[in-house]
């Protein structure tokens, strides 16, 4: 009786940097797309008669001029009493100033100051 050789038809074993590199691709992909949408915090977009309504009310906390001074941001009371993030478009309010000054409680005026990042350092904390 003739038998045929024992022939094992495994697949060549892939080496272990192999693994390391497509996990190394997988958490680069989810720091670059997952990972900013869900821990950026909900901001809703109201009319400027809302925001208007809400300085007025005195539910508005704290105000900042954002993206090249072409919308406002700011933080005010929810109907439920909670804080929430909004967003208005600038509209040709020359009294806005003053309204918000004046506006009770106090309304807080921040703007975030830009430091300059070396970009070997911003590109190692944003890929790694």
């Amino acid at each position: 009786m003739i038998t045929e050789p024992n022939h094992d038809t495994h697949k060549p074993k892939r080496n272990i940097a192999y693994y390391y590199a497509v996990t190394l691709l997988i958490l680069i992909l989810l720091n670059a797309l997952l990972f900013p949408q869900l821990m950026q915090r909900q901001v809703l977009e109201v009319g400027y008669n809302e925001f208007i309504g809400m300085v007025e009310d005195g539910r508005v906390r704290q105000v900042a001029y954002e993206d090249g001074n072409e919308q406002i941001v700011f933080l005010a009371e929810d109907e439920d009493g909670g804080e929430e993030v909004y967003k208005t478009g600038i509209f040709p309010d020359y009294e806005l100033v003053n309204r918000l000054l004046e506006a009770e409680p106090e309304i807080e005026f921040v703007r975030e100051i830009p430091t300059q990042n070396s970009p070997l350092l911003s590109f190692l904390l944003t890929w790694i």
